[in-house]
């Protein structure tokens, strides 16, 4: 059995946000990172 379509959404609060992102890495800095520390969790596996 299918549970029923949502036709609206409810309201929710938006809590104010001052530190969000406003650059991102360039590939070089990303590969600078990376080789700064091999075990990154965030290094790609290739």
């Amino acid at each position: 059995m299918k549970p029923p379509k949502v036709f609206s959404l409810p309201k929710f609060p938006r809590l104010a946000e001052n530190n969000i992102r406003k650059e991102f890495l360039e590939d070089v800095q990303y590969q600078r990172l990376i080789e700064a520390d091999p075990e990154l969790w965030f290094r790609h596996p290739g």
